[in-house]
């Protein structure tokens, strides 16, 4: 489901008003409401494609089995079963890279939203066996696992939080609820169409051999940028359509690029999946419990930038991560300026985004060896137009950049008044967010960068 695409519009106006209709003739059943949500989510997974929709079927009827399960061994079996189509579209090719040293080519699809479905029911499955909690009835368990708000790119939600909301699905909007609800999609739409998408379109117009360390730094910062909007605008667009419908779903992204430092980071950047991997990873390997805790944290870390990607490239970002927080815990509370502690770690974020976005090492190391050779520095300005193919690209970069500040100065500011990104909220900045929307969005149709993990 694609919130950037006009199709995912269509078809979820076209398909609400449809069932609206039907339930007219059922009139106030709240058995209808809960199994229309269902016929909803899995159509608009159709609409990208039935395969989708087959696998989907395949890990959430694997799912309600293991519910069944009354001991750990079978507990395994069905993670194992229910992991399988994640591990052969997403991992497959890397594992016989590993295992021959040849990797074959990549498959044409790899389902929208498996590694974020496949994650969440697995979570139900442990939660109801370890809590011994009562199996729900049917059409609720498909509903907790296909919400189509969330079902794609998260957030990874729990059994506790979200199972009970969707108990009580209402097939209506209400006024107060889509008052709430609509600001959040505005904001979502603003940082994926008007500020991520250019950042894409600043990546591709940038030579594409690094000319200088500017280039790279540019590089590097557009993507930390764009990364950020893009998987954030998401989250908030599937936020503000889940309140619509009365659903609350976690924040997942809680300002990360105010965070001081990596620990900090990582409890405010993609907060459902970190807590996901400390519940059902760290945790259960002891923690920080035990003596040899950091090789816990770095297992953590590891697994984490394998469930990016299936690459070299995200095993040493995740490395990269994992010893950074490392430090962090061991190096304790350090007084310093807060500019200070914060340009470190943003410094320290930015340059590992290299690793994530270029999957090539031998790139990778290139341009993280440039950044640290001085020589490789031309700050005056043709050594700064050059990194771009057209020079009158400068302008949008220059104005693309100027609003993602003030987006982190709203960002700030809001933290400071104690409601995280509640400025954006003001009718007046929603005004000026549409207009954004409207003059920067670009023609083209995109997709969101996590649809690829």
């Amino acid at each position: 489901m694609n919130f950037a695409s006009l199709t995912f519009w269509v078809a979820l106006v076209g398909g609400f008003a449809v069932l609206s209709l039907v339930r007219l003739f059922f009139g106030n059943s709240e058995r209808f409401d809960r199994a229309a949500f269902v016929v909803l989510s899995l159509f608009l997974l159709g609409v990208e494609s039935l395969e989708t929709v087959a696998i989907f079927g395949w890990v959430a009827l694997v799912g309600y089995g293991g519910l069944f399960c009354r001991s750990r061994g079978l507990l395994w079996v069905v993670g194992i079963l229910m992991l399988s189509p994640l591990t052969y579209y997403k991992y497959s090719g890397f594992l016989t890279e590993v295992f021959s040293g040849e990797r074959p080519a990549a498959h044409a699809l790899i389902p929208m939203g498996i590694s974020f479905y496949s994650f969440q029911i697995l979570s139900f499955v442990i939660d109801s066996f370890r809590e011994r909690e009562e199996r729900p009835r049917v059409v609720d368990y498909l509903n907790f696992a296909s919400f189509f708000p969330q079902i794609v790119a998260g957030p990874i939600e729990r059994r506790k939080d979200l199972l009970p909301q969707v108990k009580g699905l209402k097939f209506a909007l209400r006024r107060e609820a889509v008052e709430v609800g609509i600001p959040w999609i505005v904001l979502g739409l603003f940082l994926k169409l008007a500020l991520a998408e250019n950042f894409a379109l600043l990546d591709r117009e940038m030579r594409s051999v690094a000319v200088n360390a500017v280039q790279v730094w540019l590089e590097a910062g557009f993507f930390a940028f764009r990364i950020y909007f893009d998987f954030a605008g998401y989250s908030f667009i599937a936020l503000g359509l889940a309140r619509c419908f009365g659903i609350r779903l976690t924040l997942n992204f809680r300002s990360p690029y105010l965070a001081r430092n990596l620990q900090d980071f990582w409890r405010q950047w993609h907060v459902t999946l970190s807590r996901w991997f400390r519940d059902y990873l760290f945790i259960p390997m002891g923690g920080s419990r035990v003596k040899f805790w950091g090789v816990n944290l770095m297992v953590v870390f590891l697994v984490s930038g394998l469930w990016h990607g299936a690459g070299w490239n995200f095993l040493i970002w995740g490395g990269l991560h994992g010893a950074g927080v490392w430090l962090c815990v061991m190096m304790g509370e350090r007084k310093m300026p807060t500019i200070v502690s914060w340009g470190i770690t943003m410094t320290f974020v930015m340059l590992s985004w290299i690793f994530f976005k270029e999957s090539e090492w031998s790139v990778a190391s290139q341009k993280t060896r440039m950044v640290f050779s001085p020589g490789n520095y031309g700050l005056n300005p043709s050594a700064i137009l050059g990194v771009f193919q057209d020079p009158k690209t400068v302008i949008l970069a220059v104005i693309v950049v100027g609003l993602s500040v003030v987006v982190m100065a709203g960002e700030w500011w809001s933290r400071r008044s104690g409601e995280l990104y509640g400025v954006f909220m003001n009718r007046w900045v929603q005004l000026l967010l549409i207009a954004g929307i409207f003059f920067l969005s670009p023609s083209e149709e995109s997709r969101f960068i996590y649809f690829n993990f």
